[in-house]
């Protein structure tokens, strides 16, 4: 079976949205763990939790330097007794939430390291953390017994990370194609036009300065400076946009291509409308 779900970014009306979703019929929403530029994650996710009934609830994605294995633990295992058997969680290495400072994507060898850690702590196993030993230690009935079986999946487009998500996850959030035996994020990608042009312009911030400028709304709104070069006649190259029936087409291929479920994202201000919209487009 298929599942449609929706991404949203966390903020103050995310709650709202995520009500919507699970009216119009979505699976699942997804938030992504963007500190620099919205709400936290889990108090966001905490709030969606506690406004819904049925639809799914996952962290898309969590950045694992962010948090303390154990604090990480903790908000999964918070979140699954809010929310039982709703819950799923979604890791990534950081690509573009570090960039915004400064910073590169975490190694494939600290990614391991924290699965492992938080996965063994939410099976209430003893977890050698930075040189000691650590255990969810909660009483009965202040975080759900042990173990806490909530589904973990990583985003990762390269074989190495994709060989760790089959070792260590349930599951593969992917960017561009399917990966077969996985449950995927498929969106198409493509060279932006114009790009030279935005690097040019780009490269007159200081560069100590330039990962602020070119990161600041992140995805959620076009105001950093540099963003009205790109060409959007590409919208259909670079972005899922297009007529409904192209769309359609769009996610047949996916899905024989191994595809077994898809996360919409939105860009755009009216966060309502993209969501009735990709509902009429699936026959939710």
């Amino acid at each position: 079976m298929t599942t449609y779900a929706f991404r949203l970014p966390p903020g103050p009306d995310t709650v709202a949205h995520a009500k919507l979703a699970e009216e119009l019929g979505y699976e699942s929403v997804w938030c992504p763990e963007i500190p620099a530029f919205g709400h936290d994650i889990w108090i966001t996710l905490a709030r969606v939790a506690e406004n819904t009934s049925r639809i799914g609830i996952g962290a898309s994605v969590l950045i694992p330097s962010y948090r303390h294995p154990m604090a990480q633990a903790s908000a999964i295992a918070t979140l699954e007794q809010i929310a039982p058997g709703r819950i799923r969680a979604g890791f990534g290495t950081g690509f573009t939430g570090r960039a915004g400072m400064g910073k590169p994507p975490l190694s494939l060898a600290y990614m391991r390291r924290h699965l492992e850690q938080v996965r063994g702590l939410l099976k209430g196993e003893v977890v050698g953390i930075d040189g000691g030993l650590a255990q969810l230690l909660a009483s009965e009935g202040q975080l759900p017994q042990r173990p806490i079986n909530v589904p973990f999946l990583l985003a990762s487009q390269g074989p190495k990370g994709r060989q760790l998500a089959k070792e260590l996850a349930d599951g593969l959030i992917s960017l561009g194609a399917p990966a077969p035996g996985f449950t995927n994020d498929s969106v198409n990608i493509a060279d932006l036009p114009s790009g030279a042009e935005w690097m040019k312009s780009l490269e007159s911030v200081p560069e100590h300065l330039r990962h602020l400028s070119v990161h600041t709304g992140h995805n959620l709104d076009v105001s950093n400076g540099h963003d009205h070069l790109v060409d959007t006649s590409a919208a259909k190259e670079t972005t899922f946009t297009g007529t409904p029936d192209e769309l359609r087409a769009r996610l047949e291929k996916y899905k024989a291509d191994g595809a077994t479920g898809f996360i919409f994202g939105t860009s755009g201000v009216d966060i309502p409308r993209e969501l009735r919209a990709y509902a009429k487009v699936v026959g939710l």
